[in-house]
């Protein structure tokens, strides 16, 4: 008959066995491995499966923006062929060209500043961190020699003190050999303190020595905002120029319009006159004659108008700056898309 404590044995043999039994096989293993990959391979076949409709997607709109453009080119080719039709194309392009003059411009000028002013205050910050790693190089200079007169008296009176001790024998000098050695205690003391010290400091030397050259970090925010000023009042001097030739606004008018007008510009002498006279005002902009004089008036004038959101920003306010009878409406209207130019 068993005990209560073998059947209490029995039992947990039971689960042990019941449990050893709930382990799959090697077999199964293998299943269910086969399982897993079958469903992460249906997964990434999913995944491909979205991302090649989504291109599908954008070739299709690729094809139609295709399609436009080729249907506008022989839209183009059309009215080309045809005197009645073609010069009215050559003014509307000749527009857009003009607006991409004033532009082209204004954008040299902002780059030829830039690159001038970056020159400048680049040279001056390498010139700067030179004398300034001149001045920490001369101070370590200085603490080497000083520390390595400190070490080398540390040195001499060790030595000396060494050899006081060595000539103080007898018994009845014990005293004094008690105190130099503690004196010369004091003394090796102070000569590992200025070795390590001398070490430190040349180490220090070394490193501002071979430190690399720090990284320029870009145009002032005064000499920005400056830059911008200058490039703001360019855009009114050709503002005003082709403003004085009556053809701002047929040069607004091509710009939004995304096809030739039909009948805009008028008959062929017409387009002749006007084509004449955009030839005219694109010389005009390209004039550099008394520009110096034009921009430094110009600058003059809108310096007091200058407005900043705070005394981060290199970019001013551009309704401040177009009030008053001198203000600019340059930046207000973003002619010649100055907006994008600025620094």
């Amino acid at each position: 008959m068993r005990t209560p404590f073998s059947r209490v044995f029995a039992q947990l043999g039971f689960l042990r066995f019941g449990a050893a039994s709930l382990r799959p096989t090697p077999e199964e293993q293998r299943v269910m491995h086969l399982f897993r990959n079958r469903a992460e391979l249906k997964k990434s076949f999913n995944q491909a499966q979205g991302e090649l409709q989504q291109w599908r997607d954008r070739l299709k709109q690729q094809e139609g923006l295709t399609a436009q453009w080729q249907e506008r080119l022989q839209n183009l080719e059309r009215r080309l062929s045809q005197p009645e039709t073609a010069y009215p194309a050559l003014v509307f392009y000749q527009l857009r060209d003009l607006w991409q003059v004033g532009r082209s411009l204004l954008e040299q000028l902002i780059r030829e500043l830039r690159q001038q002013r970056e020159a400048v205050e680049r040279g001056a910050f390498q010139r700067e961190c030179l004398r300034h790693r001149e001045l920490r190089l001369q101070a370590l200079e200085r603490t080497c020699h000083e520390l390595e007169e400190q070490a080398s008296a540390a040195t001499v009176t060790a030595q000396a003190l060494t050899l006081q001790l060595g000539h103080e024998r007898g018994w009845w000098r014990y005293l004094q050999r008690r105190a130099l050695r503690r004196r010369l205690h004091e003394a090796n003391l102070r000569q590992l303190q200025s070795a390590d010290a001398l070490q430190a400091a040349r180490d220090e030397r070394e490193q501002v020595a071979n430190e690399p050259e720090p990284r320029f970090p870009g145009l002032s925010l005064a000499m920005r905002r400056a830059i911008n000023l200058t490039g703001i009042a360019y855009a009114h001097i050709l503002h005003g120029r082709i403003e004085s030739s009556a053809l701002l606004e047929p040069m607004r008018a091509a710009l939004v319009a995304e096809e030739v007008p039909a009948a805009e510009y008028g008959d062929r002498a017409a387009c002749e006159l006007l084509m004449t006279q955009i030839q005219r005002t694109r010389w005009s902009l390209q004039q550099r004659i008394m520009l110096k004089d034009q921009l430094q008036q110009t600058t003059l004038g809108l310096r007091p108008l200058l407005r900043y959101a705070d005394e981060h920003t290199s970019v001013p306010d551009a309704a401040a700056l177009a009030e008053g009878s001198v203000g600019s409406r340059a930046l207000l209207e973003d002619a010649w898309g100055i907006s994008a130019l600025l620094l």
